[in-house]
This record gives C-alpha cells, sequence and structure tokens, in this order.
C-alpha cells in the first residue's frame, strides 16, 4: 500500500529495505500471499460452489470449508467438504466429506466459530424453499451428527460467540429470527421484533459480551438502516435504532467496533445488493448521533462483506466488486479509506469471499474463482500479515518489484502512481479500461532502482473504475483498480 506514509529507501550492494511508516509511525502492509487452490475443480452444471467459510482454532490450525452443489438439473443436493492446515496454510489434509448422508436438498450459508474448549461449530442452512437451521460439533477428533434447531428458515444465516461460549444464531424468516447454544443446548427460536420486522445482515459480539447486530427495516423499495442491541439482563432485543439521513433504500451490510467502544457500520444506498454506493459511519454506544458518511466505494455484494477492527483502531473491510468481479481489501487508517485489489482476471470472476480475523496480526480468507472460458470453478485460500513493529519492519526484504495504491483514490481528475524497483528494468506502466481496453500508456522505458512516481491526468475521461498494471521486464507484476468520479 503506498498512501499518506512516510518512507525509508536503505540500499546496499545487493538489496534494498523499504519501510512503510503510515501517520501511527507503528503501522505496515504485507502482501497477499500467493493463492492456493484447496479444492478440486468442479464443472458447471454437474457440480458447483453453493458457499465457503474458514477459521482457526487455538492450535493455530486452519480449517475451511465449502458446500458442493451437486448435479443441477436431476439430484440437486449440496455436501459439504473440510480440509485443515497447521502450517499457516501452505499444506492442506485431504478433503473430507462432512454430509455424506445429505443427498436431498441444497446447503449453504456456511459459518464456523471456535470455543475457548477449542471446539469448533459449524452451522449452515439446509433446504430448497423452506431451509434448516443446522448445527455441528468438532472437538478436534470427530464431528456430531448434524441437528436442526429450526426448520423455516430463508436466508441471511449468521452467527457470533460470546468469551462465556454462548453462541448467537440469527437467521432470515420473515421476519429475522434467534436462538442462542449455551450448556450444550439451544434455545428455543424467538423473533427478534415482531414490530420492527427486521432483516438481519451481521451480529457481533464485544469484548465485554455486548452483543449487536444490524440490517434493515420496512418493507419492499422503503428499507432503511438500523442496529439493535442484545440485553442480557432481559434476554431480549432492544434499542432498535434506525440510522437517520438515508432517504434512499439503504441498509447496514456489516460492523465492528474499535476502540473508546465506537461502533462502526458499513451503510450501502441503491437500488440494488449490487448497484450501490457505501459509507462508512460510527458513533460511540453510549451516544445516539452518528458520525458523517464518510465515502467508501461503490458497487460492492452487499451481502458478503466481513469488517474488522485491529489493535491500532485501524478498520478492514473485504468485498467483491459487482462491476468487475474483483475481491478487493480496504483499509482505514484514520484518515482516509485505502482500496487495493486482492484478486482480479479480465475473463475471471471471484466472488462468495470469507475472511477470518487471527490474533490481531494476520487475515485468512476463502473465496470462489470462476473461469469463465471453460465454466470450471474452484475454491482458493490466501493470507494476510497486517501489522508489525518497527524493530521487525527493519529485519523484512521486500519484493524485487512493487506496486503502489493510486493516491488519492477516488480521484478527480489527477491521481499519483508509485512503483518500486530494486534494481534497473525495464518497465511498462499502463492505464486500461474496465472492459480491458488501453487507455494510456504513463511509462515504457528503462528505469533505474528506487521508487518511481508518474501522475495521471482523468480529465479527458468518463467516470468509472479504471485498472493500472505493471510489467518489468516483460513480465506482468500486478493489476491494481481505481476511481475516477468527476
Amino acid at each position: 500500500m503506498y498512501v499518506n506514509l512516510r518512507k525509508c529507501l536503505i540500499s546496499t550492494k545487493n538489496f534494498f529495505l523499504l519501510i512503510f511508516v503510515l501517520s501511527s509511525g507503528m503501522y505496515s502492509q504485507y502482501e497477499w500471499s500467493e493463492p492456493v487452490m484447496i479444492s478440486e475443480k468442479t464443472m458447471w452444471p454437474d457440480a458447483f460452489f453453493m458457499d465457503n467459510t474458514v477459521t482457526v482454532d487455538k492450535n493455530g490450525i486452519i480449517h475451511a470449508f465449502w458446500s458442493t452443489r451437486i448435479d443441477l438439473f436431476n439430484d440437486d443436493y449440496s455436501q459439504i467438504m473440510h480440509r485443515l492446515s497447521s502450517d499457516g496454510g501452505i499444506n492442506w489434509s485431504a478433503t473430507v466429506n462432512l454430509t455424506p448422508q445429505f443427498t436431498t436438498e441444497r446447503i449453504g450459508n456456511l459459518n464456523v466459530v471456535c470455543d475457548s474448549k477449542n471446539n469448533l461449530h459449524l452451522m449452515f442452512l439446509r433446504g430448497t424453499e423452506w431451509s434448516k437451521v443446522m448445527h455441528m460439533k468438532y472437538d478436534g477428533s470427530s464431528w456430531t451428527v448434524p441437528v436442526s434447531i429450526y426448520d423455516y428458515a430463508i436466508s441471511n444465516l449468521r452467527i457470533a460467540i460470546c468469551n462465556n461460549d454462548r453462541i448467537y444464531a440469527i437467521w432470515y424468516s420473515d421476519p429475522a429470527y434467534y436462538s442462542y447454544f449455551e450448556n450444550n443446548t439451544w434455545t428455543a427460536p424467538k423473533s427478534i421484533s415482531d414490530t420492527y420486522m427486521p432483516s438481519i445482515h451481521d451480529v457481533i459480539v464485544t469484548n465485554e459480551d455486548n452483543v449487536y447486530a444490524c440490517g434493515s427495516v420496512g418493507g419492499v423499495n422503503n428499507y432503511r438502516p438500523f442496529v439493535c442491541r442484545y440485553d442480557l439482563s432481559l434476554e431480549e432485543w432492544n434499542d432498535f435504532i434506525q440510522i437517520p439521513g438515508f432517504e434512499e433504500n439503504s441498509w447496514v451490510s456489516c460492523m465492528t467496533f474499535s476502540k473508546n467502544d465506537t461502533l462502526n457500520v458499513n451503510v450501502g444506498v441503491g437500488p440494488t445488493t449490487q448497484e450501490n454506493v457505501n459509507y462508512n459511519l460510527r458513533r460511540k454506544i453510549d451516544e445516539l448521533s452518528w458520525s458523517s458518511p464518510q465515502y467508501v466505494n461503490e458497487n460492492t455484494d452487499m451481502k458478503r462483506k466481513d469488517f474488522f477492527s485491529d489493535n491500532d483502531d485501524k478498520l478492514h473491510l473485504f468485498e467483491s466488486n459487482s462491476d468487475d468481479s474483483s475481491l478487493v481489501y480496504s483499509l482505514y487508517n484514520g484518515d482516509e479509506w485505502i482500496e487495493n485489489v486482492v484478486q482480479h482476471e479480465i475473463g475471471n470472476n471471484f466472488q462468495r469471499q470469507k475472511a477470518c480475523f487471527v490474533g490481531q496480526d494476520k487475515f485468512y480468507m476463502t473465496y470462489e474463482k470462476v473461469y469463465y472460458s471453460t465454466n470450471e470453478r474452484a475454491i482458493f485460500f490466501q493470507k494476510k500479515q497486517i501489522e508489525v513493529g518497527i524493530e521487525n519492519q527493519s529485519e523484512s526484504i521486500i519484493e524485487d518489484y512493487k506496486l503502489f495504491q493510486n493516491y488519492p483514490n477516488p480521484f478527480n481528475p489527477v491521481t499519483t502512481i508509485s512503483y518500486m524497483l530494486t534494481n534497473p528494468a525495464y518497465v511498462k506502466l499502463a492505464v486500461y479500461s474496465l472492459n480491458g481496453q488501453l487507455v494510456q500508456t504513463l511509462v515504457n522505458e528503462k528505469k533505474e532502482e528506487g521508487i518511481h512516481k508518474v501522475y495521471f491526468n482523468a480529465s479527458d475521461l468518463s467516470s468509472g473504475i479504471y485498472f493500472y498494471n505493471l510489467t518489468v521486464n516483460g513480465k506482468s507484476i500486478k493489476n491494481m483498480k481505481m476511481l475516477y468520479i468527476r
């Protein structure tokens, strides 16, 4: 990442050392690891993937899950696959089918958490029209038989776990219902509110075991964003608060807590879950007023977002882009949102991403890749470490070439694109439209080692998303996305 940062370039005979220090003075970004395919490729329509998720247990073992939908036109059903890795995602165990007994009905909405005793709790919806809310537990050696806790769910299954191992499950069943798991028992499912009729999109638990949910209230073509809180003393949901200032169709897709008991929400405004403009708002939980909406991005899948806050109070948002089928990761460093493209390939699609936050310093993510030319699909895994101290940065050797996020982004009409070379090389830096057409070649010559800056002026172009690509000595290094707003 390269935005609002101070840089230090140390040259030696054989290598360069680059230290990135954000305004906090103690923050750095690592690149994403290389993607690892963890499923077999499937061929549509014989089989394809319904969902996936990932978590890590108390021993640092990564667990990846996905549901495979089988035979679209005949016996249409799904089964859940599981693999684990004990070395940070480099090597993986053999794939295990967790639900071989299910040969009817579809499975989706996978969710998983790990309790303090190192048991995994996997939940999912199973059904075609009305779905059963299912629960399985893994003790490190075997899985329990799947049990149903409710028979008439529709979608939007979300779960969260407290410090005392109480697990909350929420799902949409016109309206939203919930139950919690405690002492190996699920409570009788109840409606969250028969008055507000909410649709829940996310549920989180604070360090003090306060539970919050968010989503939308209102009817079709008249829904508005809201949050609510679970009152532990009454064992019921209350404090339904509609976020003011949004007159168009809008909803909260995800939320997270940062320091000083601050609730952060991502609000999407637009006609559909794929056509929208997204904003971040925040408020103290003991206050009623919200901050002014802050622009984040637009046209991302509002049904699939993960939102986290780290130890430095920086926000991390994971999304898929509706316009170009890319996976994007955005960082809020306290001043502005910085977007980075994790995966994008012209002609292929990346979707259904799911991320988990590990130990306050790294992310694990699974997602589905669709190969349009062959109709194949596969599940991939990637990881990213996000935080190091300066004392550790000084020991890190970075890659030979690096392309940074443009700044500002979004921009109007000029933005700066920077890249770094550790050795002299022939460089081509070019800007492309969303459909892959060349817009402008910014650099096409040999450059010396060091950090280089190029200014891109889009005043003659229409608003929209553009890509810039860095090629070094004939090898394409990276594509990144930028947003031009006139």
